[in-house]
């Protein structure tokens, strides 16, 4: 026997919306989402300039916005300035300015969680006024750049954590820069 199509409609609606009702009420609880603000500071050196290793007589700093994707899972946008040597021997020092996106991912320990990070950004690479003894080498220019490195993240209080990282950056400019940074700062988590 022949059913209308509108009574073949409602049943087929009903059991898709008990077979629903049934997943999501024997679904886990999730966690709300979270966020965190931070800031703090780096040191870098150039890797492959050849106007000699700066050991790290460079700095900078960075504000952060992260929003964790899991619990282990974390996308952050970041934006800072950091100083670089010249390319060449004699150039003058590189301002950059950095706003990048990474994704990182941590283990968790009892009272810390470690792991690494990896994205990319849009960086702004401006060479200070050369002195009368300094020969201007890195043309000002914005440049795309990949980063990565690793991550601590050690638990001071309740919502407030001490962040150490250590990374390498490729900005890809005229002349090309690896920036090895090392950082620390405090972030906020709600």
């Amino acid at each position: 026997m022949h059913q209308p199509a509108f009574s073949r409609r409602c049943r087929r609606l009903l059991i898709s919306g008990a077979f629903s009702i049934a997943l999501a009420s024997v679904a886990a609880p999730s966690r709300a989402q979270t966020f965190a603000v931070g800031a703090g500071g780096m040191l870098s050196n150039d890797g492959i300039s050849s106007a000699g290793p700066s050991s790290f007589s460079k700095g900078g700093y960075f504000g952060f916005v992260e929003m964790h994707l899991e619990m282990d899972t974390a996308m952050q946008l970041r934006g800072g300035k950091f100083r670089l040597p010249g390319k060449l021997s004699g150039s003058p020092d590189l301002t950059v300015t950095e706003a990048s996106l990474t994704i990182s991912y941590l283990f968790k320990e009892d009272w810390f969680e470690a792991g690494f990070y990896g994205g990319g950004g849009i960086f702004r690479v401006v060479p200070d006024a050369p002195t009368a003894l300094q020969t201007p080498a890195d043309p000002r220019e914005n440049v795309w750049g990949l980063k990565g490195g690793v991550l601590t993240v050690i638990r001071l209080a309740k919502n407030f954590d001490l962040r150490l990282e250590g990374g390498v950056t490729y900005l890809a400019a005229t002349y090309s820069h690896s920036p090895i940074v090392l950082g620390a700062g405090l972030s906020y988590r709600f």
